[in-house]
């Protein structure tokens, strides 16, 4: 049932991608020169660097272990999702980078939409494999929004190899997705893509 919501979140976020660069094929932005866009480039770049380095450390932290053990320092202990709190710092700074306010918004309201349920899963999962000591740990802990209160690191971690690579190239991916769509926008602002819609 686990591996089924994670396929299903997957197919979900890979959806979202598409149909993003599918947005960013046929959109523009009003904001040209303005300061929003000077503003939200840089920032944006900023927050995925942010998102990207927040999840390789959840990895280093969790990758191969995520069904097997409770991981509870590191990124784990400023809230109980970091991978997804970096992974929607990621995707804002994505819509930030395309110079409009509706895709930083989209971003947000997309994680909205299909994570909760997802957290709240994952939640109920792990209190059944590890009973009090989730509990507690979750009572402690923030669901998603971190706080430094009661951070701590060990002193090392074990990782596997192959759950980094594949976690590395889902961690690409936000890259990827905020090269094309400066690309695309790049390409309508030149002329070579027509723009059928201009977004605030």
């Amino acid at each position: 049932m686990a591996a089924t919501v994670q396929r299903k979140r997957k197919y979900a976020t890979g959806l979202m991608l598409v149909l993003w660069l599918l947005a960013a094929s046929v959109t523009g932005s009003r904001q040209g020169d303005t300061l929003i866009n000077l503003v939200f480039f840089p920032l944006g770049s900023l927050l995925v660097g942010a998102g990207v380095i927040g999840r390789i450390w959840c990895l280093v932290c969790i990758a191969g272990f995520k069904n097997e053990e409770l991981i509870t320092d590191g990124p784990y202990s400023l809230c109980r999702n970091p991978l997804y709190f970096f992974s929607l710092l990621g995707s804002i700074g994505v819509g930030m980078g395309s110079g409009t306010i509706s895709l930083p918004i989209l971003a947000v309201l997309g994680f909205a939409v299909c994570y909760p349920s997802v957290i709240r899963f994952e939640s109920k999962n792990l209190a059944e494999r590890h009973g009090e000591t989730y509990l507690a740990y979750r009572q402690k802990t923030p669901a998603l929004f971190p706080s430094f209160k009661g951070f701590y690191e060990s002193a090392d971690h074990t990782v596997r190899s192959s759950s980094f690579r594949r976690g590395l190239f889902d961690t690409f991916w936000f890259f990827a997705v905020f090269v094309l769509m400066n690309i695309l926008y790049g390409m309508h602002e030149i002329g070579v893509l027509p723009v059928w819609y201009v977004l605030p």
